[in-house]
């Protein structure tokens, strides 16, 4: 079963992978060298990158209603943690695989995922989320989102 459920990962970033080629013409494997030459790697950077752009669009909406003192949806929470752990877990694969860029990111995910879980309990519990754990779960996630992009875009790129 699990070799089944690799080959299923590998078939949606190649797609993934495959959609974003054709939207960035600009990119392309070729420029993809310093940590792996594995075409898979730089596939699931790019398919991160999507998935956590609709995580930011789906962020963005959430964050315009609990500014406003609404409550957001339950589905549509449930929805955006899904895909951001979708993508966390693309970023997981792509640093098992060697590439220790994206280790920043990965710290940075488990304290804007500790805030998201926090602001879940609170509305739970009928409560709006204080707007400082708000605030800083979306600049956490801005900078998270940022430096992915960095990577995924500048595939020669590295921290020092």
């Amino acid at each position: 079963m699990f070799r089944n459920l690799v080959e299923a990962k590998w078939m949606f970033v190649g797609q993934v992978g495959s959609i974003l080629s054709l939207l960035s013409p600009h990119v392309s494997f070729e420029t993809f060298s310093i940590h792996s030459t594995s075409k898979e790697d730089f596939d699931m950077l790019m398919g991160a990158l999507a998935v956590f752009t609709l995580v930011a669009a789906m962020g963005l909406m959430m964050i315009r209603d609990a500014w406003r003192g609404q409550s957001v949806g339950p589905a549509y929470s449930l929805v955006h943690a899904a895909a951001a752990l979708l993508g966390s877990g693309l970023v997981i694969a792509v640093a098992l695989d060697g590439d220790q860029r994206v280790y920043a990111n990965i710290g940075m995910a488990v304290v804007i995922i500790l805030l998201g879980a926090a602001m879940g309990f609170a509305a739970k519990r009928g409560r709006s989320a204080p707007r400082i754990v708000l605030m800083a779960h979306a600049a956490l996630a801005v900078a998270c989102y940022g430096l992915l992009g960095f990577f995924a875009l500048n595939p020669d790129a590295a921290l020092m």
